[in-house]
């Protein structure tokens, strides 16, 4: 009895096996015809897509170590302030530039995140901010001004009073390379208004 439960279960093993190493030659030879030629096209598009070019190089004087000082206006004239510093480091072979920020606003910590590269597909500017004030990601795109030294981005932001979204607008003017300024925008009773302000000097 155990002699014949032996060859049966070498008989099961060998056909599962069998099974396994023509399944292992099928998908070989189907990787095989996908094909060197898609591969290369592939391999193409995403070098192509994936190459910083002039454009990135407008965000290298942003890279630095930085002291801000930030003001806000909240509905009066006299803004609200606070300074804090900034570290800007470039990224991924240069096709991004990573921004992390702390202050201390009313009283309390506050920290951001940012990224900001250029689309070569979309032929835009790209940017994405996190901070400990939400729960969300704000995703801006836009363009430079003729000179390079003025970037104007937009995004969608959501207003709780009306559960809307509404447009608010962000320019980085580039001083220099050791200054350069922040100004966010919003509409506010139908006009728009610079509701906040950065200003980046490098540390020394």
């Amino acid at each position: 009895m155990i002699g014949r439960l032996a060859i049966v279960l070498l008989a099961v093993g060998g056909a599962a096996a069998a099974q396994e190493q023509e399944k292992t030659e099928t998908t070989a030879k189907a990787g095989a015809s996908v094909g060197d030629m898609h591969k290369e096209k592939l391999l193409h598009d995403i070098s192509r897509a994936a190459s910083p070019d002039e454009h990135h190089k407008l965000l290298q004087p942003l890279i630095g170590k930085w002291n801000t000082q930030a003001k806000q206006w909240l509905g009066s004239p006299r803004p609200e302030t606070a300074t804090g510093h900034a570290e800007v480091k470039s990224i991924l072979g240069g096709r991004f530039v990573e921004e992390k920020y702390d202050s201390v606003i009313f009283g309390k910590p506050y920290q951001g995140q940012g990224w900001t590269g250029y689309d070569t597909r979309t032929k835009k500017f790209v940017s994405a901010w996190v901070d400990t004030w939400g729960t969300w990601i704000t995703v801006e795109e836009g363009s430079a001004d003729s000179t390079g030294k003025v970037l104007t981005l937009t995004a969608q932001d959501y207003d709780s009073a009306t559960g809307k979204t509404r447009p608010i607008k962000f320019v980085y003017t580039i001083e220099s390379n050791d200054h350069h300024v922040m100004r966010m925008y919003e509409q506010i009773q139908g006009k728009e208004t610079l509701t906040m302000e950065v200003e980046y000097k490098k540390a020394k």
